[in-house]
């Protein structure tokens, strides 16, 4: 019935505009029912990025058509508690295809981790030591991708003097990574036994495995170094500093080896979820390893594509709630790029001002820029609310005059002009259910917040209860075995496999 309502609603509006045009100066205006035709669906049946919902409880979203497969980007802006984790849940709770989660709250996982385990395997990356493992150095293999891990882990924007400690941290690091691959040991766990035997005890061991290492590591050759010089210490000193949070006896064993691949989750006939599930209170010390696996993630996804040109890759969702609270610098150059290869980002934040102060203004302006959809709950901030009131532009309406002499009136007069669509105090006054939207070419337009807790649907599958996780065990030593079996070698130089303990 209420689809029937519906398309009469959309004919007579059509009628009525046709009749009336609009030959006013200033245009603004919301979009009408018949150019939102595109995103209504009465039902949840397929899968798309859920927007809200329209006239008479049509669901809104964004679907993939033949003319355009790329559903694009999304960016929800909405206060703390405003909405934007109703979405989020709704939004998961209909996706039919591969998602990554960044669930900072683990809420995420509690309210569709159920159903999602109905589709297809789930896999959760808690550094609290629970779940899965996943190794973002996994598959690295030049010295410029362990460069650019390093510097993910250790760079902090507007060091001042300290940068060049910084740098030379990255540099020390990188060393560190390759010695790792080299005695064919995971990173992490390496790293760690690494840093805990201490400067000279670090520089022994590189120069054990191969001198360029030792020398790449100490910037001179090993024999000639000095332990005690101030430059080495203080970027020892930087490096440890800022790895040790990330190398906690919990933390190591969720990095210690790979469970899965990010390309499988394009691959896959079955859709993969995967939850990346960080303790809120930790999250300014885990921020550098959010952005080392988010970073990995991405790049790893695209190389899939790219490598199988497209050929039976299937779509992935990047669903990225808190962006705000812990900056992905990626983002903003893998925005421009992701949306041609199947994958989609969705992306939630609290405030336009939190995006700048954690991306930086010129970043947070090719962020915004590639969201081909943009949703906004009533903001908290004033900035925000005259940033939509800009966005929305003006419409025309008439001011009138009146002449008059000697009490008698003379001539009565009006003059087009130009107010707000929207005014900035209207947009702080909307109800908790209203948002406003834009979406690629299209007028903005008004719609009701979506909300899990009205589809039975929905509410059905929110309760299906999340899959327990077990507690992920310590990570092997194999170190001391390896260096033990370099001098077990038979004549012509070779490991005796033989010669290894088990």
């Amino acid at each position: 019935m209420n689809h029937f309502l519906y398309r009469m609603y959309v004919f007579l509006n059509k009628i009525l505009t046709l009749l009336f045009s609009n030959k006013q100066l200033y245009i603004a205006r919301y979009a009408r029912p018949e150019e939102l035709e595109s995103l209504v669906n009465p039902t949840l049946d397929e899968s798309g990025l859920l927007l809200g919902k329209g006239l008479f409880n049509h669901f809104l979203r964004i679907r993939s058509t033949k003319n355009r497969r790329e559903l694009g980007n999304l960016l929800v802006v909405a206060p703390t508690r405003g909405g934007k984790g109703l979405l989020a849940v709704s939004q998961l709770l209909t996706w039919k295809h591969s998602v990554i989660v960044n669930d900072i709250k683990g809420d995420l996982f509690t309210q569709t981790a159920g159903y999602r385990s109905t589709l297809g395997e789930v896999i959760v990356i808690d550094p609290q030591g629970y779940g899965h493992r996943f190794d973002p150095l996994d598959g690295k293999m030049t010295e410029d991708e362990h460069h650019s891990a390093a510097t993910h882990l250790l760079f902090k924007p507007d060091e001042g003097e300290g940068a060049i400690f910084t740098q030379r941290a990255i540099s020390m690091l990188t060393q560190l990574f390759l010695a790792a691959k080299k005695e064919g040991q995971i990173p992490f766990p390496y790293v760690r036994k690494i840093i805990r035997s201490g400067l000279q005890g670090a520089a022994e061991r590189l120069n054990t495995i191969k001198p360029e290492l030792a020398t790449q590591f100490l910037d001179v050759p090993f024999k000639t170094a000095n332990f005690t010089d101030r430059f080495l210490l203080s970027a020892w000193g930087t490096l440890t500093a800022r790895m040790r949070p990330l190398l906690t006896e919990t933390i190591i064993c969720s990095l210690a080896g790979s469970d899965f691949t990010p390309a499988e989750l394009m691959f896959s006939e079955k859709p993969i979820t995967v939850y990346l599930r960080w303790n809120e209170r930790d999250l300014l010390s885990l921020a550098p390893l959010v952005r080392l696996m988010w970073g990995s993630l991405i790049g790893e996804l695209i190389t899939t594509y790219d490598k199988a040109q497209g050929k039976n890759c299937h779509p992935v969702l990047l669903l990225i709630d808190e962006a705000g609270r812990a900056a992905i610098p990626s983002l903003a150059d893998h925005a421009t790029t992701v949306a041609g290869r199947g994958i989609t980002l969705w992306i939630a934040i609290q405030s336009l001002f939190q995006l700048e102060a954690e991306y930086g203004r010129a970043r947070a302006n090719i962020l915004r820029d590639n969201m081909e959809t943009q949703i906004y709950y009533r903001p908290a901030n004033q900035a925000t609310a005259e940033y939509l009131e800009r966005c929305l532009g003006k419409k025309s309406d008439y001011a009138k005059s009146q002449t008059s002499r000697e009490g008698m009136e003379t001539s009565l007069g009006r003059t087009e002009q130009g107010i707000p669509l929207m005014t900035a105090w209207e947009i702080k006054q909307l109800k908790d259910e209203e948002i406003i939207a834009f979406h690629r070419l299209l007028p903005p337009f008004k719609a009701k917040r979506m909300d899990w807790r009205n589809s039975k649907l929905l509410k059905q599958r929110q309760q299906i209860p999340a899959p327990q996780l077990s507690t992920l065990p310590q990570p092997e030593d194999i170190s001391q075995r390896l260096i033990w079996a370099r001098g077990k070698k038979f004549a012509d130089g070779y490991i005796n496999p033989d010669e290894i303990e088990e």
